[in-house]
């Protein structure tokens, strides 16, 4: 991959230009949700782009507490800005991270 985002709460994550395919990955740091619910969970990231919901499964590297989202043109049609959110899923139980704010710039000049 080539540009690396880190997700963090109150900063706009820009996902790429638009028809960009796999040249950013947003990675996001999941410590607080396997500390607090232990690492037997399965990863959800819910994307909201022009009014379309979108679940894409995220899994954990081994030996680590960052997830990657490598973005494809599924996620960059088109400019204009969206939303994201992790669930964490321990049997009953759910962690939900804050919502990011996402977005994608045109892509010409």
């Amino acid at each position: 991959m080539g540009i690396k985002v880190y997700a963090e709460t109150g900063k706009l994550i820009h996902l790429g230009r638009m028809g960009e395919n796999l040249a950013t990955t947003v990675v996001f740091d999941v410590s607080p949700q396997l500390q607090s619910l232990g690492s037997d969970g399965d990863f959800t990231l819910l994307v909201l782009q022009d009014k379309e919901l979108m679940e894409v499964e995220l899994e954990l590297a081994e030996d680590t507490t960052f997830l990657e989202w490598d973005i494809t043109t599924d996620y960059t049609p088109k400019e204009g800005k969206g939303k994201c959110q992790l669930i964490y899923e321990v049997g009953e139980k759910i962690s939900k991270t804050d919502i990011y704010e996402i977005i994608v710039t045109f892509g010409y000049i």
